[in-house]
């Protein structure tokens, strides 16, 4: 039995986080969409047939896996728990190339565009999303080269909100040998958000991450050393006092301990470095322990707890102190208990950049349910609290997320969908809450 192999993206870290999060406001549409999913074990939602040796039949696991690891953005925020994401049930097969082309169009209805709690303002929007991910595997399958790209334009049908163009490519080369594993990538943002804090533009930024990963793979222990700089640059002058760069190592080692349970201990170092003096640079250390269990398709949960230290050079006074030590956490699960139910769920509590102060503590849970209802048909449903603490007098605030979703598989390679989310954001801040209710409508192809 193999070691597990770590992600490199920012899943477990979150105190990279951007400006969305902390702004408390609904992330991009590229952000949002397309919540990883696993589908079931067993091929319950194929319902299709190889039609030619070109287009050949796809493994959604495998596929929603590599999309995850190309798409994790660098930013942190709540996610939509309820949101279904369209299944790639077949792919294009070039040789050792695959090849998964993806469209999406949805029309959107928002209760609430600009997230004021007083003048709502409702619009219909049409968002299209066109991208593609390919693979190529050499050396017996052991080595892989992957890349994607993303393109989601968000057209405002009515009201004064404006069109925005968000875009996502990323590129990876994973090696796998024996024992050593090699992994170096890259990610490219173009993100925009609809709004600000003050509800009255948008915020517009180019975010770049290079990652690296090595790894050695016994059968009873692994270690990994990886590495990241996330490097974030805002268009608009106003806002470019928040660009930066965030840098973090971290060095793990694992130990199996039983039956597919491993257990491993963490160390990461971590820093942020402002390009203007309009906040504090800070550096900072982390040393967690945690554990993962997972059996084939149907059970993979992680948990893991720990302490983070951080200073910061107090240019700007914006704290009370120049450092600060939180508890940090970590968990994740994802259990299909039957052929055609599924558990997903995640919790974390960590420290992530703030506009307003040193940091903000972040505290997050998420929890979903998805139901394959029949060979066409799945349902998801979700609910998330998340629950932010600025790290010096401003005020903390808290938002509900409940969602629904619908895909109903209407040709091999084409699912209609359906999505619901309602937002609820509370806060002792003036003219500072707010209530979104969304609906979407749409077909995604995926190929």
């Amino acid at each position: 039995m193999r070691a597990p192999s770590a992600s490199v993206g920012p899943v477990g870290l979150a105190a990279l986080a951007g400006l969305a999060a902390l702004l408390a406001l609904d992330g991009s549409a590229a952000a949002q969409a397309d919540e990883p999913q696993t589908p079931p074990p067993a091929d319950a939602t194929d319902t299709s047939d190889e039609t030619s040796q070109l287009l050949v039949p796809a493994d959604p696991v495998s596929w929603q896996a590599l999309a995850q690891n190309l798409f994790t953005g660098a930013e942190s925020t709540a996610s939509d728990p309820g949101r279904l994401a369209p299944l790639a049930r077949h792919m294009l097969k070039f040789g050792p190339v695959a090849f998964v082309p993806r469209f999406d169009e949805e029309i959107v209805y928002d209760d609430n565009v600009f997230l004021t709690e007083h003048d709502r303002e409702q619009a219909f929007l049409a968002r299209t999303t066109l991208g593609a991910i390919a693979d190529y595997s050499f050396g017996d399958g052991q080595h892989h080269v992957s890349a994607g790209y993303d393109m989601v334009r968000n057209d405002y049908l009515s009201g004064d909100a404006k069109n925005f163009v968000e875009q996502f490519a990323s590129g990876e080369i994973d090696l796998g040998f024996q024992h050593l594993k090699l992994t170096a990538g890259d990610r490219w943002e173009d993100r925009t958000d609809p709004v600000l804090v003050v509800f009255s533009d948008k915020i517009e930024r180019k975010i770049n991450t290079a990652y690296g990963l090595a790894g050695w793979h016994e059968d009873t222990w692994y270690t990994d050393l990886r590495a990241q700089r996330v490097t974030t640059a805002f268009d608009d002058p106003a806002d470019q006092q928040f660009d930066r760069d965030d840098y973090l190592a971290a060095l793990e080692v694992g130990f199996l301990t039983g039956e597919d349970f491993w257990t491993f201990v963490r160390a990461d170092v971590f820093s942020r470095d402002f390009d203007q003096m309009a906040l504090n640079d800070g550096t900072g250390v982390a040393g967690s322990v945690g554990a993962r269990l997972r059996r084939g398709d149907a059970l993979d949960t992680m948990v893991r707890v720990g302490l983070r230290a951080e200073n910061f050079d107090d240019v700007v006074a914006t704290d009370a102190d120049d450092h600060a030590e939180n508890v940090e956490f970590e968990g994740r699960v994802r259990w299909w208990l039957t052929r055609n139910a599924a558990l997903d769920a995640r919790a974390l509590r960590t420290t992530e950049f703030s506009p307003l102060s040193n940091y903000e503590l972040e505290n997050l849970v998420e929890v979903g349910w998805l139901q394959q209802i029949d060979a066409r048909l799945s349902a998801r449903g979700g609910v998330g609290y998340e629950f932010v603490n600025p790290s010096n007098t401003s005020d903390t605030f808290t938002r509900w997320t409940v969602g629904a979703g619908l895909r109903y598989a209407l040709l091999d390679n084409a699912d209609l969908t359906f999505n619901w989310r309602t937002r609820i954001r509370t806060t002792e801040a003036t003219d500072a809450e707010y209530t979104d209710n969304q609906f979407a409508v749409g077909i995604a192809i995926r190929l």
